[in-house]
């Protein structure tokens, strides 16, 4: 059941801050769990906004959030979050969060849509992010290469369990500022699993 702070208007799922209670965790969670898939979804968010999706995430108790186990990929404003500056591109969106950076920023701007699709393939050990019909990353899911990419970034000493497992959760993280996901049966659906 999904809080208050988000609701279903024409077919759009709606994350709306306002609506939130204080200190209260509004990430959407699949219910179940994925390994090798295709994920497309269509989103746009509020100026200065900040978000991502997450996949292979566990829950447990001693995972406070989802990137202690789960890559992400960035949803952001490009041009106005802080964020969008930093390492340099490794934030911003269709990044796999301070891991790989896009290759073209092929973002539209805040309040306009934008379109990923996620490929995880664990069978060729490959992942691949297209936003917008372009395709700007590409990543090894598991082994020496995937350890390499996580010894360079912000997770090496911390979270040594980020994409640790093939299998897990999506989890769609809600902005403080609103975000908007179409089509929550149409447009946000696992193509193949």
């Amino acid at each position: 059941k999904l809080g208050d702070e988000w609701s279903v208007v024409d077919g759009v799922l709606i994350f709306d801050p306002r609506n939130q209670e204080k200190d209260q965790n509004s990430d959407i969670v699949s219910n179940g769990k994925f390994t090798n898939f295709v994920l497309s979804i269509e989103w746009k968010i509020a100026e200065c906004g900040n978000s991502g999706l997450f996949w292979g995430v566990h829950e447990d108790k001693k995972f406070f959030s989802p990137y202690l186990t789960g890559p992400e990929i960035q949803l952001l404003d490009n041009e106005r979050h802080s964020d969008a500056f930093m390492k340099p591109k490794y934030h911003q969106s269709g990044a796999l969060y301070d891991i790989v950076q896009p290759s073209k920023d092929v973002c539209n701007p805040a309040g306009e849509w934008n379109h990923f699709l996620l490929t995880i393939n664990h069978e060729i050990n490959n992942a691949t992010v297209k936003l917008n019909g372009t395709e700007i990353v590409s990543f090894p899911v598991n082994g020496p290469e995937w350890e390499e990419l996580i010894s360079k970034s912000k997770f090496r000493d911390k979270y040594v369990l980020i994409g640790a497992s093939a299998q897990g959760l999506f989890d769609l993280v809600k902005n403080p500022l609103g975000v908007t996901i179409p089509g929550v049966e149409v447009h946000a659906n696992v193509i193949e699993n």
